[in-house]
């Protein structure tokens, strides 16, 4: 806990891709798991709501091992997004575009 602060500074100096940037600090504010957050898609999010929904199963992404992970538990799990979470969204959704159904794209 001690390191937290010298986290965030390294988070914030970051000068790398803005995906990984904007991922890390998702993952920071909605504690998920790194599966959940790397196959993610924008149909999942419900902007008005404040809400993610993750599904059970996702639709595979051919040649993509294990993109169909969903959930842990085999259920939709309700994820609440705070304002902060909603900001680094909106920031992903400018910078890629509409044009990829997963949030977080490849290069």
């Amino acid at each position: 806990l001690q390191r937290i602060p010298e986290l965030l500074t390294t988070i914030d100096i970051y000068t790398g891709r803005p995906l990984t940037r904007w991922a890390t600090e998702l993952t920071l504010l909605i504690f998920i798991r790194s599966s959940e957050l790397r196959f993610a898609r924008w149909s999942e999010i419900d902007f008005e709501t404040s809400m993610w929904t993750i599904p059970p199963e996702r639709e595979p992404i051919p040649g993509v091992k294990h993109s169909q992970r969903g959930s842990k538990m085999r259920t939709p799990h309700l994820v609440p997004l705070s304002k902060q979470a909603l900001a680094i969204l909106k920031q992903i959704k400018q910078f890629c575009g509409d044009k990829h159904e997963l949030i977080f794209i490849g290069d």
